[in-house]
């Protein structure tokens, strides 16, 4: 679950790719392949939280459909 606490909302805390593993289709299978488990499970949408000034990362997520949301902070 996520955890923003909505129902049917899951999460993926962290990926990361080796530089030399970008660019090769290794994220969007993986993310793939998670979004198939979760949905298995039950989940019906998936939310990652990306760091604003990561560029690339919000590139790749938008490029397979992910929509960005308003700005938060975590607490601490």
């Amino acid at each position: 679950p996520s955890r923003r606490g909505v129902a049917g909302e899951a999460e993926v805390a962290t990926l990361y790719l080796l530089r030399g593993a970008q660019g090769h289709g290794q994220g969007r299978r993986m993310m793939r392949d998670m979004a198939r488990a979760l949905e298995a499970l039950g989940a019906r949408s998936l939310v990652v939280s990306v760091l604003a000034g990561n560029a690339p990362a919000r590139r790749f997520y938008e490029r397979l459909g992910g929509v960005a949301e308003p700005e938060r902070r975590e607490p601490g």
